[in-house]
Formats: C-alpha cells, structure tokens, sequence
C-alpha cells in the first residue's frame, strides 16, 4: 500500500554518497513516482546532511559523483517540497530528532507514536534488536526486486473485499490512512441516493454500513492529532422539472435537502470529523469526466469498484467489490475540485 522508509545515517555521509549515489538517486526517483513515504525528523537531519555533503562533494571535486549531483539535489528539493509541486505528500516529518547514534531510540519513539515502518535503508547491516524492523542494503536497493509482490497485486490485478476478507482491508486502510489530515472520497454515484433511498431503504442502509466501515478504520488507524476532514465529492443531483421551473430558490432547497439526506450517513461521526459534501459539475464540453470512484489519502490514491457503497444492506461485503492502487495523476483529481461546485458542511 504505502511503504514508510528511514533512511539509515550512514547514507549521508561523504564517501557512500560517493561510492553508492546511483543507488541514493534510485531511492530519492521512486520516492516521488512510488507509494513511498520517507519518515524523517524535526529537524530534517537525514535530508539536511545529504544535500550538505553533496554540495561539499561538488566544490572537492565534482567528478567523483559524475553528473548525478545536480539531479540528486533536485530529488531531494522535490521530496522537501512535496505536496505542493508533486501533489502527494512524499515525507512525514515527527516531532523527535534522530542523530547519528539513536537509531534505536528514534525507531522505539516512531512506534510509539504508531507510526507504521516497513524498512530502514542503511549501508551494510545496522546492529538493530528492534522485532519486526526490516533492513535494507543501500548497496543492494533495487525497487523491482524489492516490490514484485506489490507491483504484482496493484499493477496487474484488483483486491478482492471478499477474496482476502476484512482484516486485510483494514490493514490496507490503516497503511493508507495512517498521516492524512484531509480524504477525499469522489463517488459518482452518490449523487442519486436521495432519489433511489425514498424507494428502497436498503440502498441507505448499503451506503450508511460502507460508509461506517471506513471511517471507523479512518478514526482508528489516523496519527493525525485534530480532526480529519472527510471531503465527499460527487455531481450535482439531479434537479426534477418542477423545482427547476420554480426557480433558484427551489433548486438551492433542493440541494440542500439532498445534502441533509447524505449528511445523515455521517450522524455517528460528526463530533471526530470535519464532514464536507461538494456538489459539482462533472462534464466537460457535454463529455462526462466524472465517473470513477476514488479515495484520495495524503500520499496515495485508492480506486473503489463498484464505488463507495461496497457493504451490502445485512453488512457483508458486495460480489464484485474491488480496491486498487492507483497512479492516476493529481493533476486530473485537482481539476476535478476546480469545477463549479456548491459545498455544504456539516451540520448545514
């Protein structure tokens, strides 16, 4: 899902930048094109060091990395700067600093604080007695090798809700929600329930029951010490003849009676997240552009088959119900909010 990496001290000093840099570029290229989160500390100290020693390496002699200084500093650059050029957030940065010689006591306060950590990079093997702490050689970091059984399950296949059962969605959730302080939840779908609910109270209770289930992974899984904001994105319901030939007024009454129907799914977690619905277009030019479901994390997006509603009314999981990682650009999720949109938030 997400993989949270330290970066080991000894990879920022002067001679293994000198002798692995392919290897550090390597980390620093997939970190921005990846699911990769690199955990660091107040202080940055790890990145601070590295971009330090590079620019003493470049004044030394600039020759001894070839020509990868200038790209390394940029990685670097971008991975500090994530979350507005790259979009997703690439680092998580902790209230503790790490220094050459308290590895063991950073990686103890990190999983205190139930940050999840799946690797440490180091030059050869650190000493660590630290239980469930994998290592990985700097000298043998090949992103390939290490993720095929990622690679295999996001890139050529979905998840089945039935087929590997809740535990392993919640865990999936946990990795994916564990830093956000905002979710967007895009469902296209949405948008109909106050029309298709009147007739069929299983379709609300669907909805209710799936919606529950995530953000009671949400609620439990988040590090993020205020409220999460959920934004639910969906397109403007549809508007019956009769309210629209009766003017604005009746539209925007309309809109709003909808959003109280949706707002109802949400009535057992008001008081532990801040709850926005946006309405919005989703056409371009007459072309639908809207019409997939996502849930967007700070540093991943998840694709939802089926949409939202993936828990049956009797709260079993729906044949059919798939998650996937996706590497959609943000670029096309940010156009999506920069359309006309009306948001409400809870309670309106």
């Amino acid at each position: 899902m997400i993989n949270n990496y330290i970066l080991a001290y000894n990879c920022s000093e002067k001679e293994n930048i000198i002798k692995f840099y392919n290897q550090i570029f390597e980390i620093l290229k997939v970190t921005k094109r990846e699911n990769i989160v690199l955990i660091i500390d107040s202080k940055r100290n790890i990145l601070k060091k590295l971009f330090d020693e590079i620019l003493s390496i470049e004044k030394e002699d600039s020759s001894l990395i070839d020509n990868k200084a200038q790209n390394l500093k940029a990685a670097i650059t971008e991975i500090f700067g994530s979350g507005n050029n790259l979009g997703f957030k690439k680092f998580h940065q902790v209230d503790f600093e790490y220094s050459e010689n308290n590895l063991e006591t950073y990686i103890n306060e990190l999983k205190s604080k139930k940050i999840p950590i799946d690797a440490i990079i180091t030059i050869g093997r650190e000493k660590i007695n630290i239980e469930g702490i994998k290592q990985i050689k700097l000298e043998e970091f090949q992103y390939h090798q290490i993720e095929d059984k990622r690679a295999k399950i996001y890139d050529e296949g979905l998840i089945d809700f039935n087929e590997v059962g809740k535990n392993k969605i919640e865990k999936y959730l946990e990795k994916a929600v564990w830093n956000s302080e905002i979710i967007y939840i895009y469902d296209y779908h949405l948008q109909h329930l106050y029309r298709d609910s009147q007739n069929d109270q299983r379709i609300y209770k669907s909805w209710k029951l799936s919606f529950e289930f995530l953000l009671n992974n949400f609620s439990k899984c988040r590090t993020f010490k205020d409220k999460i904001t959920i934004k639910i994105i969906t397109p403007f319901p549809k508007i019956p003849t009769n309210i629209r030939d009766e003017g604005k007024g009746s539209v925007e009454s309309h809109l709003k009676e909808c959003s109280r129907k949706i707002f109802k799914l949400f009535e057992s977690f008001k008081d532990q997240f801040n709850i926005h619905l946006n309405f919005m277009d989703s056409k371009i030019g007459g072309s639908e552009y809207m019409h997939d479901r996502f849930i967007q994390f700070k540093s991943c997006t998840l694709g939802v088959g089926r949409g939202a509603d993936f828990v049956d009314w009797q709260g079993n999981f729906k044949e059919g119900s798939m998650l996937k990682h996706e590497k959609i650009t943000v670029k096309y999720l940010n156009k999506l909010t920069s359309f006309n949109k009306i948001e409400f938030l809870y309670p309106n």
